[in-house]
Formats: C-alpha cells, structure tokens, sequence
C-alpha cells in the first residue's frame, strides 16, 4: 500500500454487518481523519471515537484502546480494511 487516497477514500464506509460505520475525512492539512461510530444494541448509545492514522514503515496504523490496528486501502477495489473490523466499502 502506498500512501493513503484521502480523496479516494473520502466518505461513510459500510461494513458487511453495519457495525461499526466509518467515516473518512481530510483534515484542514489535509491530512486523513477517521471517525468510528460504534453502536450498543443494549443502550442504543452511539460511541465516538476519532482517529488520525499514522505512517510508519510498514504502513499506516492508528490507535484504539492502546493497541496499533493497521489499515489497508485498495483503489483497485475500492476496499479499506481495518485491523480488528474487517473490510469496508464506500455505503
């Protein structure tokens, strides 16, 4: 993977289960930001928690938790896939 598409990957991704969304952005540096919106079925109460991936040599990364999750984009299928979630698709 090389660097990250901000353009291409701009927008509400959609996993197969719906749970949880995730929205892409550019930051004003342009810089990628993601959103991750969690929802409880018990409480029916939405979990926010906002991202900004981080290049390192193997590829890009953020944190959740205190743990790494790596991220992977294909333009070629336009599919982005987060480490402990699954893949995604524009929605």
């Amino acid at each position: 993977m090389e660097d990250l598409n901000v353009t291409g990957m701009t927008g509400i991704r959609l996993s197969i289960n719906l749970n949880p969304t995730v929205y892409i952005h550019s930051s004003l540096k342009g810089k990628p930001l993601m959103l991750i919106i969690e929802m409880n079925e018990n409480t029916r109460q939405a979990n926010i928690g906002e991202y900004e991936p981080e290049k390192v040599v193997d590829g890009y990364f953020f944190t959740s938790c205190l743990k790494k999750k790596k991220l992977e984009y294909d333009p070629k299928t336009d599919l982005l896939y987060i480490e402990g979630y699954g893949e995604y698709q524009h929605g």
